[in-house]
């Protein structure tokens, strides 16, 4: 449930990520007392995808559109637990990295091989550079490999994150 009453949505922090918090702040209104829908969901990842790339802010927008609040991505920023450069890991969820031009193959390996991928029991690990997409579910070994612009086609195979 992502809100109690109307004086809870008044009350959220703002994020530096804003636009999908006030996205889902919106729909939340609409929907009081109900948990992000898959439809919600897609908007707010098709909406990403479309902003320009911002290296330093991505994970947090990509677990913003997720339904993840403002208090707890402020959390994850000041206690990031990831061994990988560049990288965000969110315990029993996902480590999602984002790397230089043409090193998307390399680094999702080395989220894969990270220990701390496998000491925080992330599900998912992520790696993109803006231009190029891969992420791969760990349980399954399913991947998603696409440009960067086509990852909200893929929104379904991160539903287990919201």
């Amino acid at each position: 449930m992502l809100f109690k009453d109307m004086n809870e949505i008044d009350e959220a922090p703002s994020f530096k990520v804003g636009w999908a918090w006030q996205f889902l702040k919106a729909e939340a209104i609409n929907n009081l007392g109900g948990a992000l829908n898959a439809v919600e969901i897609e908007q707010a990842i098709t909406m990403l995808a479309e902003q320009p790339f911002d290296a330093a802010m991505f994970p947090y927008a990509f677990l913003e559109a997720f339904g993840n609040k403002p208090a707890t991505l402020k959390r994850l920023q000041a206690n990031n637990k990831s061994d990988v450069e560049g990288a965000v890991l969110q315990y029993s969820n996902i480590h999602i990295a984002v790397c230089p031009a043409g090193a998307v193959p390399e680094t999702l390996g080395k989220l894969r091989e990270s220990p701390a991928t496998t000491r925080q029991k992330a599900k998912f690990i992520l790696a993109t550079d803006g231009e190029y997409f891969q992420a791969e579910d760990l349980a399954s070994g399913e991947p998603v490999v696409c440009c960067y612009k086509d990852f909200p086609d893929h929104f379904g195979f991160f539903l287990p994150l919201a």
